[in-house]
């Protein structure tokens, strides 16, 4: 990324983003990196990664985009304890809320996550 960004944003919300990573530490890493000391960092979503999956479906999607191969996928503790390790402190959470995606009321097959809220600040 372009330095002129580091330590310079107050605030990163992420809203149904993480899982969106094919590594997602180097998603981690990056809102660190942007942040200013004693930002930010406001997180809701599921953990219900997008790059991993059947042998036979990665394997097609290698040709495509070789991350669909080096996926790293981790679960809520681990992303805790890597954003920890990284310089991050919890202010809020972690907890579950029951999340409604894309979906209408009157639907009676509506798409419900238990995701993952938290917020943490730069240190």
């Amino acid at each position: 990324g372009d330095p002129r960004y580091n330590n310079s944003w107050d605030a990163i919300v992420t809203c149904f983003f993480l899982d969106t990573a094919p590594n997602v530490i180097e998603y981690i890493s990056a809102f660190h990196r942007l942040l200013r000391p004693g930002g930010i960092w406001i997180n809701l979503g599921p953990l219900t990664y997008h790059w991993q999956s059947s042998q036979s479906k990665i394997a097609a999607s290698i040709l495509e985009d070789s991350r669909f191969g080096e996926s790293l996928e981790l679960s809520l503790s681990e992303i805790l304890h890597v954003s920890r390790s990284l310089g991050f402190q919890m202010v809020k959470g972690p907890h579950r809320q029951e999340c409604r995606y894309a979906c209408d009321e009157s639907t009676m097959k509506p798409t419900i996550y238990n995701a993952s809220y938290f917020v943490m600040t730069k240190t």
